[in-house]
């Protein structure tokens, strides 16, 4: 068969008997040498000239491959498919070497069929099969434990999304924060615990912060109108997350002006909050400094009654 193309010539040069169809076997006719070295210097071409899958400029000593005008040492192009492959078989370790001025910099590696990259003991690898990214030593091939930071006090990243929580200062379940939250709520006077008849009121407004369990709310109601309320017991309701805990669970500061106390009740008002509830209770204070019966809509000044403050209390 003629050897028509670079890929068709045989290693071992004896069997080697022609080029493209021209015999350079011993004793071949002289002329046959001249037209063997033409037809030589056209594989050449066709294998490393422009449109060619490998192309090497040597002017600019640049190979493209899949590129016929490579404007790097080395560029490599495909349509749709893998770029380039590099098998490391049978041991861990480096794969690819980046280096600058012959000392390396990093390096792209395996361990233990995972892949890494980085440089000493600041790299990551990519553990698949437990679905983490995490610190590892490049030049040990170890897992490095808390020696790498994520950005620094002049060089920092801008937004951190999670879907789940972080760990601060260890890693137990009491070390999990798992949620923060920053938003607002309306503050509800109404004589019910849930539903139940409302109040008019000019502003009511409120705000919150959720760190974990813990939530500080404050809260800032005018001129509450009770008219249309019922004469029973009153209640601040719509709390951004149920109570977690019993009564005492927060602590706080409420003032309030409007609020008829009784004779019997000049200790001061106390807000409560009860277990797995949304609202709040006002309670007068006994001069005896116990907790009486719950305040009632009609000591509520209608009209001119106001309640603002901030209390905490946990989910």
């Amino acid at each position: 068969m003629a050897k028509d193309k670079l890929t068709d010539y045989d290693s071992t040069a004896s069997g080697n008997l022609d080029v493209g169809g021209i015999s350079v076997a011993e004793g071949m006719l002289p002329s046959g040498v001249n037209n063997a070295l033409r037809e030589l210097m056209s594989h050449q071409a066709d294998a490393f000239g422009a449109g060619t899958p490998l192309y090497v400029d040597q002017t600019n000593n640049r190979l493209g491959i899949g590129n016929a005008a490579p404007t790097t040492a080395l560029t490599v192009d495909a349509d749709g498919a893998t770029v380039a492959t590099f098998d490391r078989a049978t041991s861990d370790g480096t794969i690819i070497d980046v280096q600058k001025d012959g000392t390396t910099v990093g390096s792209i590696g395996a361990s233990v069929g995972d892949l890494y990259i980085g440089t000493g003991v600041h790299g990551l690898k990519f553990v698949d099969a437990s679905t983490d990214i995490r610190p590892f030593n490049t030049s040990t091939g170890a897992s490095s434990d808390a020696t790498t930071d994520l950005g620094n006090s002049t060089s920092r990243f801008k937004d951190l999304f999670l879907s789940g929580g972080v760990y601060l200062g260890g890693t137990g379940s009491a070390n999990h924060l798992e949620d923060y939250e920053e938003g607002t709520w309306t503050p509800v006077v109404s004589d019910a615990t849930n539903g139940g008849n409302t109040a008019s009121t000019t502003t009511s407004a409120g705000s919150y912060t959720k760190i974990g369990r813990l939530v500080t709310v404050s809260l800032n109601i005018t001129d509450i109108n009770t008219t249309g309320m019922g004469s029973s017991n009153f209640y601040i309701q719509g709390l951004p997350f149920t109570s977690g805990s019993s009564l005492g669970s927060f602590s706080g500061l409420m003032m309030f002006n409007g609020i008829t106390l009784l004779a019997d009740e000049t200790g001061g008002i106390a807000f409560q909050l009860l277990q797995g509830e949304y609202y709040l209770r006002p309670a007068a204070m006994e001069n005896d400094g116990g907790v009486k019966n719950i305040l009632n809509s009609s000591q509520l000044t209608s009209g001119s009654a106001d309640i603002s403050g901030s209390i905490t209390y946990m989910t």
